[in-house]
């Protein structure tokens, strides 16, 4: 985990990446400069009067590479509102209260409604994955092979995804989702209408996990609730469909 702030956020994203360093960031009060050393997700903190970065500018920089952005209205470079101690205190304590949040990694899981279901939802979802390897079927038998290729999603994509997750909801589907530090970071989705010869399977249209959280089970978690969900209405099995 590396904490930084101002200059420091720029120090610590060209040391991780020069050093190859995969890790957890706090990112407080960072300069636009940081945004060229390719920093890692993590936490970052950022007030609207910063004379050292211009609000638009970083918020650009986030958006570009899905980096969520925790906004203070008025907070200089220092994250503190001019000439109100009282409100800087209860700032100080939501800072804080996020930053041991983000710490101690917990995640909070839950029901997505429709009306909550929009492209700003997914600004610090990372869908990029790097595929190396592939099953291919040759002479009859599974065989691991070669072939690279990036999987991400585009803006457009995006678009049709969101469109798709509320069309889900709306029709009486569901749609549930990690989050952490209030951010989306893993969903699921399921069709609500039975199908198959006897009417017993329900389609697990989505499921995905932030790059930065894979491997940790997040999606474990949201297969069985999905799973719980299919069951509770009256599905014997799950449709699945990927690459």
């Amino acid at each position: 985990l590396f904490v930084s702030k101002s200059i420091g956020t720029a120090v610590a994203c060209a040391y991780a990446t020069e050093h190859k360093i995969q890790c957890r960031n706090i990112y407080y009060t960072p300069l636009v400069q940081t945004f060229g050393f390719d920093p890692q997700p993590g936490l970052m903190f950022h007030g609207t009067d910063d004379p050292w970065a211009a609000t638009r500018a970083v918020q650009e920089k986030c958006r570009k590479i899905r980096q969520p952005l925790r906004l203070i209205e008025n907070g200089n470079h220092s994250l503190e509102v001019k000439d109100d101690v009282r409100h800087n205190l209860c700032l100080l304590k939501d800072v804080m209260e996020l930053t041991e949040e983000y710490i101690s990694g917990t995640l909070q899981y839950r029901q997505l409604c429709e009306e909550e279901i929009c492209q700003e939802l997914f600004d610090g979802f990372i869908r990029r994955q790097d595929v190396t390897d592939c099953w291919r079927r040759e002479d009859g038998k599974w065989i691991v092979k070669p072939d690279p290729f990036i999987d991400d999603w585009t803006d457009e994509d995006y678009r049709f995804l969101v469109s798709c997750l509320k069309n889900t909801v709306h029709t009486g589907g569901y749609v549930y989702g990690a989050f952490f530090c209030g951010a989306l970071k893993g969903f699921t989705s399921l069709e609500p209408t039975l199908f198959g010869g006897e009417l017993k399977y329900l389609d697990l249209s989505c499921l995905h996990v932030s790059r930065e959280l894979r491997g940790k089970g997040v999606g474990k978690v949201l297969f069985c609730e999905a799973a719980d969900w299919a069951s509770s209405h009256g599905a014997r099995r799950l449709y699945i469909s990927g690459h």
